[in-house]
């Protein structure tokens, strides 16, 4: 049986500096008491386990100028440009998850990774209903 729980090993600043560590050895003790061996850390996509790497913005209490200034300034100027080009967000309903595999297909060509298959993200907007959605970002060419 494979088991990969989510555990936080790291907090990081932007720039990859540790802001706080955890300790993990009493849990890594009692999963291998349990028979599970540590594989180590995974670094790339597998699709047999979670992300490694995951970025987190804390949203509470701060207006939208706000979070901009705590932003890198190459987020906050690529989000300017966004505005500027007249970029729009829509949420995807499920019936168009086809447009959203194309797109994501294009995207492990040109990075070199494999993740899932279509029916996968199918299956995940199905499982948590309104709480998984397709976003997709698009310039309307007829405005």
């Amino acid at each position: 049986i494979f088991v990969d729980p989510y555990v936080l090993e790291n907090l990081r600043q932007p720039n990859g500096e540790i802001i706080e560590s955890f300790d993990n050895r009493a849990l890594i003790k009692t999963m291998e008491e349990l028979g599970y061996k540590h594989q180590g850390y995974t670094v790339g996509y597998d699709t047999m386990s979670q992300i490694r790497w995951l970025s987190v913005l804390n949203l509470k209490d701060k207006s939208e100028d706000q979070l901009l200034k705590e932003m890198d300034y190459q987020t906050r100027r690529n989000i300017k440009k966004t505005y500027e080009m007249g970029v729009k967000v829509k949420t995807l309903p499920i019936e168009e998850t086809n447009t959203f595999f194309e797109l994501f297909k294009m995207a492990e060509e040109k990075h070199g990774f494999k993740f899932r298959e279509e029916p996968y993200f199918v299956e995940m907007q199905k499982t948590y209903e309104d709480h998984a959605m397709l976003k997709l970002a698009y310039i309307d060419l007829q405005d």
